[in-house]
């Protein structure tokens, strides 16, 4: 395996590749050094966490200490890092880094969600105890949350306008009803743990840096955000 270096910013994944195998006899040393090395930036808007792996890992496995899934643009990147620690560590750092993005993020609407907060604790249960240790007590929801008016409230005005255009992926958003609106919202949309559904609602939606592009979208208001879908 070829060992690499993972770099995060506010804005990119930086990923170093090292090649240590031997190089053919020709050119300098410097040359040879410095074509052993690749760097790939890739926008931190686009690179998520497989929602569809994550789920099917059983709890105890290699995996959940040292794998990662990521979906990296439209492919699919495993990650194994030496240490669990580290893991965990990037993690932490790359939820954070991600929330705090304001502009056009990437996201996964998975056809089969899991419950709501299953995907917001990839820091919960399954992880080895002493990394849980070391983390923070983990925020929650209010205990009357969903309530029952929110989740007829949200099935009733979860209906895209005849008049508006749309793809597959929002009319299975449209298609949603009951609690499966809640788990959507927290297994593809929230990006904070203790993050609540207020409303959602459908609409046209113009953005000022493109005034003459009109879309369909889906408007969900949260606790600690608007999101445009």
């Amino acid at each position: 395996a070829i060992p690499y270096w993972l770099l995060l910013t506010p804005q990119h994944l930086n990923v170093i590749k090292a090649d240590f195998n031997p190089m053919p006899n020709r050119g300098t040393h410097n040359c040879r050094n410095r074509n052993s090395f690749k760097l790939s930036r890739v926008p931190l808007s686009t690179v998520l966490l497989d929602p569809t792996r994550s789920c099917t890992q059983p709890r105890g496995a290699f995996a959940d200490g040292h794998v990662l899934e990521l979906l990296v643009g439209y492919r699919f990147v495993t990650a194994i890092f030496v240490l669990p620690h580290e893991k965990f560590h990037f993690l932490r750092i790359y939820n954070q880094l991600r929330a705090s993005l304001q502009d056009l993020k990437t996201v996964v609407i998975a056809k089969a969600p899991t419950t709501v907060g299953g995907s917001r604790g990839p820091l919960g249960e399954g992880q080895p105890a002493e990394s849980r240790a070391r983390q923070a007590p983990r925020e929650s929801v209010s205990l009357c949350y969903p309530s029952d008016h929110l989740i007829q409230s949200t099935s009733e005005e979860n209906q895209i306008p005849s008049h508006l255009p749309a793809c597959p992926s929002l009319r299975h958003i449209a298609s949603l009803r009951g609690s499966t609106i809640i788990e959507f919202f927290h297994s593809s949309i929230a990006e904070v743990e203790n993050e609540e559904l207020r409303h959602l609602m459908w609409s046209s939606v113009v953005f000022y840096q493109t005034p003459g592009l009109e879309v369909t979208a889906c408007v969900l208001l949260s606790t600690k955000a608007v999101y445009l879908v």
